[in-house]
């Protein structure tokens, strides 16, 4: 069943689906209600991966001013994505009772709290509290999935959950090197010694100032719902209706199969982004600081310095703004010649790419060159699978997406701990080695064989898959030129197309 809303920024008319979701996409459209949430979803997710990650991109000052030892960074980075964990499983049936828009919210101005105090913290102790309330921020990833799943339908909802993850989880290499840059500004304009502290007051205030606009001019959800207004009992009845109703996500094995899955991925990625840098200098820093003799080894060598690795380790990081976006596309048009299953068989292909990547290519590879190469696959593969994991997810039934969405997330940051655990376990040096690279690669292998018993409600399984004429329906724009057939056709006064708040 389609109808037709206003896009109240445009006047014009769009045909959406029985939700009121959008069945069209425009990446650079502004209208309200759909497009305006799409784009504060990014840009909270991005601003909130760059706060959750910010000491870490400032530590190398942070552990010389406060004479930090290895193991406290160890262990508030380890608090930090313990977190968010708990963050991700708790936020999602937020999400169903309060929209995705009000959870948003929440954790980003909540989140600016313990950022801005981080300006002032004095030691090891100070350093883990704070990282672990700033570990809540990653868990802004479930509202920034769950909300476009409210205002676009089936045909597009893949690219658009692809988009705000991939362009929100490149906050992580913006503030690899925009905080640093902001903090030696503080420094060179004498406003303080220590400049990294100046930088987390001011991504605190962007933080507050951010939410205040995300509250005015975007909305939760794409219908205009006329409710009376709640006593507390009742409040209190909903809230317990949406956790009885979340059993259905929490017995379901297509929900546990895509918990394994984005484990297999972002938890990957999370360890990456942990390991990278060190892995690069340990690896060919030192092999590269020997003069190299002939033009054939120099064209494959150069020096890795610390700043290389750090720069390179940001490229990994930043590649998400293609990456992850082109997994949700790619899963869209697979929904639209195979329909649920094309996106399920998308997500097997990446991973078994990437773990082929992890198992045969990245731990064999001596020259940097090769390396950087592989990297990149890796980074296209995993980041692509993860788009392709949540663009099945809206998937299950409706009232269900928000509490999937927060187990799913919550799989990836559990990923990235048993990932780093078992680094710990398998190499004597503790840091990234071929051995847990072969590891790593053999999980993710088997993660792609699940894809044949992954079924998601109402939908045949992989191995069923067929060619269908699942295709888009065409998008409808309606200018008010047309503005009295419409009133004829749907036989209702323009006014009753108005937003919702």
């Amino acid at each position: 069943m389609s109808a037709l809303r206003m896009d109240t920024t445009t006047t014009k008319f769009i045909e959406t689906d029985e939700f009121g979701r959008t069945k069209k996409f425009t990446l650079f459209s502004c209208g309200r209600p759909w497009y305006m949430a799409f784009h504060f979803a990014w840009i909270n997710f991005m601003l909130a991966f760059c706060a959750w990650f910010a000491m870490a991109n400032l530590m190398p000052h942070i552990k010389d001013d406060l004479k930090l030892e290895g193991s406290e960074i160890s262990n508030a980075n380890i608090a930090s994505v313990i977190s968010t964990i708990i963050g991700r499983i708790f936020i999602g049936p937020v999400c169903d009772l309060l929209t995705a828009k009000y959870a948003m919210v929440l954790l980003i101005s909540a989140g600016a709290i313990p950022v801005g105090l981080g300006g002032f913290i004095q030691n090891g102790t100070h350093l883990l509290l704070i990282r672990t309330f700033t570990g809540l921020c990653g868990a802004t990833f479930v509202p920034a999935q769950v909300w476009p799943s409210k205002m676009f339908s089936s045909q597009v909802v893949g690219r658009a959950n692809a988009i705000v993850a991939g362009w929100g989880n490149s906050g992580v290499g913006f503030g690899f090197i925009l905080l640093p840059i902001l903090a030696k500004g503080f420094e060179k304009l004498e406003i303080m010694d220590d400049g990294w502290r100046g930088a987390m007051f001011v991504l605190a205030a962007v933080m507050i100032i951010v939410s205040i606009f995300t509250v005015t001019l975007s909305d939760g959800v794409p219908k205009k719902i006329d409710k009376p207004k709640s006593s507390f009992l009742q409040n209190v009845r909903d809230s317990t209706s949406v956790l009885r109703n979340s059993s259905g996500v929490i017995l379901s094995p297509a929900c546990w199969i895509l918990v394994f899955h984005y484990a297999c991925c972002f938890g990957a990625e999370i360890t990456f982004n942990n390991n990278l840098n060190l892995y690069l200098f340990s690896t060919f820093g030192e092999k590269n600081k020997t003069a190299v003799a002939t033009t054939n080894e120099a064209f494959y060598e150069f020096e890795v310095t610390k700043d290389v690795a750090s720069y390179l380790s940001g490229v990994y990081a930043l590649s998400n703004l293609v990456t992850r976006p082109l997994g949700g596309y790619c899963s869209d048009v697979m929904y639209r010649y195979y329909s649920v299953p094309g996106r399920v068989a998308l997500l097997g292909v990446l991973l078994l790419a990437e773990g082929v990547c992890l198992l045969a290519f990245m731990p064999l590879v001596t020259r940097i060159w090769p390396f950087i190469l592989s990297m990149m696959i890796f980074a296209l593969t995993s980041q692509a699978a993860e788009g392709a994991t949540y663009s099945i997810v809206p998937f299950f039934k409706n009232e269900h997406v928000g509490m999937a969405s927060g187990l799913i997330g919550a799989g990836g940051a559990i990923g990235g701990i048993l990932f780093m655990l078992m680094i710990k376990l398998v190499e004597d040096s503790q840091l990234m080695e071929q051995k847990s690279l072969h590891i790593m690669g053999g999980v993710v292998i088997f993660s792609a064989f699940l894809c044949f018993f992954l079924k998601m409600p109402g939908q045949p399984f992989l191995h069923q898959i067929k060619k269908t004429e699942n295709k888009c329906a065409p998008n409808t724009e309606v200018t008010s030129q047309n503005n009295d057939k419409l009133r004829k056709d749907i036989k209702m006064p323009l006014s009753d197309f108005g937003n919702v708040q």
